[in-house]
């Protein structure tokens, strides 16, 4: 098949790395693939061509710097960065199409950019939208108001937009389809792919104080304050938070137990200096995220503390494992399972019991299952 995969995030952010995996795991399976993005993609290879499409109109290029610094201006320069992003894509996606012949156009990636460039495209190609995250969010990441309706319309065009339908988990799902309080029929599960399809037995970490590792962000819902508690209680000079993220937010915590680096590409070297893997999520009844970087804690011989609400989808999916621990994010049950687990040595533990979860991430069972459901719809 010939697919035209657009991804506002590409070869970067959870979104667009996830995005890079799908797309050459899905040429590697025998598709033809084309990318439409905005990333500033610079890795060379034959198996997927990709296409940077810039919000700038070229043609006029002064008037479009003096209209968004106005708009900056005014607190609104991103949705006008975006929506700039959105009128040049769909002029690209029309001139490829004209072009060549696709069998798909697949949206996905977060913002919900992709998305929205095929609804304002006429075509009889179908279209497979895929929801990263419910639109509006739930409520932890973002207020109720007005904001939430104009999002949640934007759900209801992506949705009639759409041959086909993917969500990145069961939860989310059903939480979408409570916020358009409508069935969705032609929809399908399509977990985000992980970055490999084995487990992976990194050498034993020789840190002088036990070291925890969190990849990624600590932004909006994630409360880190309760494990910054505990970790004091416990003694802050035994305990060590190593934070990896690409915009460090060092006023935001300030102990001296915790330390920032920037990110890191070998995922795999940063995770072998850990005793133990950070995962947090939001505070939220309606938590409907398995985070990007779970998938890859799972797959080296590592614990796993994961700090979200009971009966989310990360508290199922860790349900039963010796090798990770689920908490809910407060004092008492972090500290409780903090000081469990440094007195554990986790070395001589099964880490093959994570083998079927592994490979429900991996990516040749994720495209197999993107292209069973493609093939089926046409």
């Amino acid at each position: 098949m010939n697919i035209l995969l657009i991804s506002y995030f590409y070869g970067e952010e959870a979104s667009g790395i996830i995005s890079e995996r799908i797309a050459c795991e899905l040429a590697a399976q025998g598709q033809s693939v084309i990318v439409v993005t905005s990333s500033n993609y610079s890795k060379k290879h034959d198996v997927v061509k990709v296409i940077r499409v810039s919000p700038v109109i070229k043609e006029s290029l002064f008037v479009y710097r003096v209209v968004r610094k106005f708009f900056y201006i005014l607190g609104c320069g991103r949705y006008i960065w975006h929506k700039g992003w959105q009128y040049q894509s769909r002029k690209e996606v029309r001139r490829l199409i004209k072009k060549q012949h696709f069998d798909w156009i697949y949206c996905r990636s977060t913002p919900f950019d992709a998305n929205m460039v095929m609804v304002g495209v006429d075509t009889v190609i179908p279209v497979l939208q895929h929801f990263t995250d419910p639109l509006p969010p739930e409520g932890a990441y973002l207020p109720k108001g007005a904001s939430a309706k104009w999002l949640l319309r934007k759900a209801e065009k992506i949705v009639n937009k759409a041959s086909l339908l993917s969500f990145g988990n069961e939860f989310m799902y059903s939480y979408q389809v409570s916020l358009l309080n409508k069935p969705i029929k032609n929809f399908f599960i399509s977990y985000d792919a992980s970055s490999s399809s084995e487990l992976h037995f990194l050498p034993k970490p020789s840190n002088e104080v036990y070291t925890i590792v969190y990849l990624g962000n600590i932004y909006g819902a994630r409360n880190p304050r309760p494990l910054i508690e505990a970790m004091e209680y416990l003694g802050g000079d035994h305990l060590k938070l190593v934070i990896y993220s690409k915009r460090p937010r060092t006023g935001y915590i300030q102990e001296t137990f915790v330390e920032y680096k920037g990110v890191e590409k070998d995922v795999f070297s940063v995770m072998e200096k850990a005793d133990l893997l950070l995962d947090l999520d939001g505070d939220s009844l309606n938590q409907v995220y398995i985070s990007s970087k779970l998938k890859d804690y799972l797959l080296v011989n590592r614990p796993i503390l994961s700090i979200t609400p009971q009966g989310s989808p990360s508290s199922m999916l860790l349900s039963g494992l010796k090798t990770a621990r689920v908490v809910n994010n407060d004092f008492k049950s972090i500290s409780a399972a903090l000081n469990a687990m440094r007195n554990i040595d986790y070395q001589d533990v099964d880490y093959y019991e994570r083998k079927k979860i592994i490979n429900m991430f991996s990516p040749s069972e994720v495209v197999k299952e993107i292209i069973k459901h493609m093939t089926v719809e046409r």
